[in-house]
């Protein structure tokens, strides 16, 4: 099963709440994020309490994220609401938290989460999903929304 843990599209409008952005650049994930992704963990906790083990266990959970500040720190926020700590986990009793290890790889050794390989197959689907009515609709649906809050990305916001 996996999860995406963040859902953030560079031209959405939700990046920048829950990110900040140098040079056109997403760069870390801000306490809002944080918060959202913890508060995501817990939902999926709610949700799948039949599915997921109890307590965090290396042999059940493995964690992978790319490299990135942002994907790391919205990882860990994640697994923070997916698997507080319980009973023999509890370490310090002022802080229910307890770490998890999210495994990372070298970028260029990344079949999995880096979306920056050259995939044509890929790229026709990603276009024909972005041109499909669905997403048509909600971008015809938000253009007001774009031009009132393109400042804050000093580029317009616009699905394709």
């Amino acid at each position: 099963m996996y999860f995406k843990l963040i859902s953030l599209c560079i031209c959405c409008y939700f990046v920048q709440i829950a990110c900040s952005q140098q040079d056109g650049e997403l760069i870390s994930v801000v306490t809002v994020g944080i918060q959202e992704q913890y508060d995501l963990g817990k939902w999926v906790r709610e949700r799948y309490h039949d599915f997921l083990p109890k307590e965090y266990s290396s042999k059940q959970v493995y964690v992978r994220s790319t490299d990135h500040e942002r994907t790391l720190t919205s990882a860990e926020a994640h697994l923070a609401g997916l698997f507080p700590p319980q009973g023999r986990e509890i370490w310090n009793k002022s802080l229910l938290w307890r770490p998890i290890p999210v495994h990372t790889t070298w970028k260029d050794n990344d079949d999995v989460l880096a979306m920056d390989t050259d995939c044509p197959k890929y790229d026709r689907l990603y276009k024909d999903l972005m041109n499909s009515d669905y997403f048509m609709k909600i971008d015809e649906d938000n253009k007001e929304l774009y031009s009132k809050d393109s400042h804050i990305f000093s580029r317009r916001l616009l699905f394709n």
